[in-house]
């Protein structure tokens, strides 16, 4: 959460108890790795720190109104335990994904890609996967 002064963060968890997060994109035209870490890797982030705080009473997630899969009408909100998923089947491998991106981002650098071409690029490789 860029917070780097261990002193702060160590208050922090001691006196942190409801954390509420937010953070995301719904711009369907961002590049794949900046969707990733925001909607995904920042989930995570903002859930191991919780999981670091003595006194944690409440996380509360809100996700965009995206992540209803292919359901119409009115949609009842349940809540979802780590690893479960709308469909029942098994969830997507982030830290998969997180590699795919490194590797295509790997490869236009070695090509030494130009930045309009890094973000055409990744956005592509968004809608690909």
């Amino acid at each position: 959460m860029g917070v780097e002064d261990l002193t702060i963060l160590e208050e922090m968890w001691r006196d942190v108890d409801i954390v509420v997060n937010i953070a995301t994109t719904t711009n369907f035209d961002e590049r794949y790795d900046i969707s990733l870490a925001l909607n995904t890797f920042g989930a995570e982030h903002v859930y191991n720190f919780a999981l670091k705080c003595s006194n944690m009473k409440f996380l509360l997630h809100v996700s965009t109104a995206y992540v209803c899969g292919e359901k119409s009408g009115l949609i009842m909100e349940d809540p979802y335990k780590m690893g479960e998923t709308l469909n029942g089947e098994g969830g997507l491998d982030i830290y998969k994904e997180k590699q795919i991106i490194e590797d295509a981002l790997s490869q236009l650098n070695h090509e030494n890609a130009s930045n309009e071409t890094i973000t055409l690029a990744l956005k592509e490789l968004g809608i690909l996967r």
